[in-house]
């Protein structure tokens, strides 16, 4: 964690290290022994183990991200789908006001990836998430506000991407793919000096 130099942060009307109880955090990989032999039930009941928090219904929970029929499965014999949601609901379990996901799709695949954009609008109406994704294309289609990082914070209070938007965060111009677009826009390209 890095540390605060100057100022404060406050998540809805807390400090930390109050506020770390509000929000629920899912990684872009989770890296462990597909040996070891734990259930996705006591992966999710981990999520709970944060101080100060009071835990969720675990069923009530997975009945939420359809998984509930996985509780007794090793979390070994997972997909990567499957493996996506378990984390969310381990995360969901200490119920957090706000869900930060990193690169939640990066380890599923197409069909799996709409499927779980759709269940993040599901759950976004009871909670803020914020989406962390180099897929900007298609995260703006589900997404109601963007802001591009690249050293330096560019939010716009829209969900429509522009060049304009894009070039102000790479420094230079970018060829814009459109999916469900037949067509691609192609422009010049000179790159900028910073």
């Amino acid at each position: 964690m890095v540390e605060i130099t100057s100022g404060s942060i406050k998540v809805y009307d807390e400090y930390l290290p109050h506020y770390k109880r509000l929000i629920g955090y899912v990684p872009q990989f989770s890296s462990f022994d597909r040996n070891f032999p734990i259930t996705v039930s006591e992966v999710i009941k981990m999520g709970g183990l944060k101080k100060n928090v009071k835990h969720g219904d675990l069923y009530k929970v997975t009945s939420e991200l359809m998984i509930e029929h996985l509780l007794d499965r090793k979390i070994g014999e997972l997909s990567g789908g499957e493996l996506q949601r378990v984390l969310i609901a381990r995360s969901l379990y200490s119920n957090p006001k706000i869900l930060i996901l990193d690169e939640p799709t990066a380890s599923v695949d197409t069909k799996s990836g709409k499927d779980f954009y759709q269940l993040l609008q599901e759950l976004n109406e009871q909670k803020t998430i914020i989406l962390v994704s180099h897929d900007i294309g298609v995260i703006s289609k589900y997404v109601k506000k963007i802001g591009c990082l690249n050293k330096k914070m560019i939010f716009h209070d829209s969900k429509e991407i522009t060049a304009e938007m894009i070039e102000q965060t790479y420094h230079c111009a970018v060829d814009l793919i459109a999916h469900g677009v037949p067509h691609r826009v192609l422009q010049d390209h000179q790159h900028k000096n910073l």
